[in-house]
């Protein structure tokens, strides 16, 4: 990648991991001496720049193209979440049994002619909205497959000392495609149209997943042992127990659940609210989000040395708390100088969840045994992941009662929430978030310097993660 987003990427990533910024004792960046790595972050990226043209041009199909109504909008944005309902927990089970890289290369073709279709069918003047939702499915059963995939694939690629910089490295490549890509996705679709925009996603799956095949990962004594294990139900059993008996992963699940709902009815409600309720052009709109989106960007890059400057529990505490209030601003935009506080909420909100998905990703990977993550990952994100087809839902029905910007306020409002759930959890009463010391997990307490009177769990967090 040359592009300047991607290298202050590079530049950001290279900030993490390291106490205090670069140093002559800093130890050299994954992206810079970790071949693998830096091919699983290129393919990341590669996709990620395509999700953020889709982010606004895949909405603006169905509003411009197939003229449908903010509310079918909404609703059609929370069609990709649905397969994580029926499909997470046994995806989850598979992705500990086969090996994971040729999945996420699969899953990535799939997405990439699923996305193909719409362009093809708008230039055949065939394209509908039944065609929109059957491609959004598709998208959202490779998401779930590749997003476990990448997930579990990474400890297997980095050591397990260095996942917190691999994590950031991926958040900052992502949080830098945000900024760039629904900036690029609107310019695009005022060139070329909305269903013309969603070729640059195509052609980012069939990349992604050309680059990750690449890969080399230490996989072959899993897939061994993975062909002897039983039931695939009584595999999944395994990952929910294992997340049910964590008491920081449990609440963590619910935090992320309740934002996830809240998250989901606003995301799928900013690009009709800023194209029909403000009146914007497509290439101001994709300027905007770029903008408040790249929030992400600071927080991914800032998370590494903030978790050791303040503690991993207390950043995930504050990360919600300080961040969620500035979404009121979000509702507040209108034509003028007001569309500065949208921007500025937005890019806020997103500050804390880069810095809360590097944070809580990390403590998944490192507190749960290699074995089991596939399983223990799919079970989360069922949990976290399953409401967003009802945060749709709800940023429709909520348009339907009280218009876009009324919709807008009260979800941000509900984003409020998890910031109380981790208040009257043990959360609160920690500095680090507890991982076993032992050689399968990451022991953050080396990273961040222990701070007197720092408490512990007694008996031992993508949005959102």
């Amino acid at each position: 990648m040359s592009s300047p987003v991607a290298r202050g990427a590079i530049v950001a990533a290279r900030w993490i991991g390291s106490p205090a910024g670069p140093s002559v004792h800093a130890v050299p960046s994954l992206l810079r001496v970790h071949r693998d790595f830096r091919l699983l972050w290129a393919g990341d990226t590669v996709s990620a720049v395509g999700d953020a043209v889709t982010f606004v041009a895949f909405p603006l199909v169905a509003l411009e193209t197939l003229g449908a109504s903010t509310a079918t909008a909404a609703l059609l944005s929370g069609v990709p979440s649905v397969p994580m309902l029926v499909l997470g927990l046994p995806i989850g089970a598979w992705v500990d049994r086969l090996p994971r890289r040729p999945m996420f290369v699969a899953s990535t073709m799939a997405a990439g002619a699923a996305v193909a279709s719409v362009p093809l069918a708008a230039v055949l003047g065939v394209l509908s909205m039944a065609q929109l939702v059957l491609v959004a499915l598709v998208m959202g059963t490779a998401q779930v497959v590749s997003q476990t995939a990448a997930g579990a694939l990474l400890p297997e690629v980095v050591p397990r000392d260095r996942l917190v910089e691999a994590n950031g490295a991926l958040q900052v490549s992502g949080s830098a495609a945000q900024i760039g890509g629904p900036s690029l996705g609107g310019l695009l679709v005022q060139v070329l149209g909305a269903a013309g925009a969603l070729v640059a996603d195509a052609i980012s799956f069939v990349l992604a997943g050309l680059v990750v095949l690449a890969v080399r990962s230490r996989s072959a004594v899993r897939v061994r042992e993975s062909r002897r294990r039983g039931s695939l139900w009584r595999e999944i059993a395994l990952g929910l127990r294992h997340v049910l008996a964590d008491p920081v992963l449990r609440v963590l699940m619910v935090n992320a659940a309740i934002a996830n709902l809240a998250l989901s009815a606003v995301f799928a409600l900013l690009v009709p609210f800023l194209s029909r309720t403000v009146g914007l052009a497509p290439g101001l709109l994709g300027l905007l989000l770029g903008i408040g989106t790249g929030g992400g960007l600071v927080g991914a890059a800032l998370a590494g040395r903030l978790a050791r400057r303040l503690g991993t529990a207390r950043l995930v505490l504050r990360s919600v708390l300080l961040a969620a209030p500035f979404g009121l601003l979000m509702p507040l935009a209108a034509p003028g100088w007001r569309l500065a506080s949208f921007v500025a909420g937005l890019f806020v909100v997103c500050v804390g969840l880069g810095l809360y998905n590097v944070t809580v990703v990390s403590y998944r990977q490192a507190a749960t045994p290699p074995e089991l993550l596939g399983r223990v990952t799919s079970a989360m994100r069922v949990v976290q992941q399953g409401v967003m087809p009802l945060g749709a839902l709800m940023a429709a029905g909520l348009t339907l009662a009280l218009g876009a910007r009324g919709a807008l306020a009260v979800s941000v409002a509900i984003d409020l929430i998890p910031g109380l759930v981790l208040l009257a959890s043990p959360v609160r009463r920690l500095r680090e978030l507890p991982v076993p010391d032992d050689d399968r997990g990451l022991v953050l307490e080396k990273q961040v310097p222990p701070a007197g009177g720092a408490s512990k769990l007694p008996t031992m967090h993508e949005p959102t993660s």
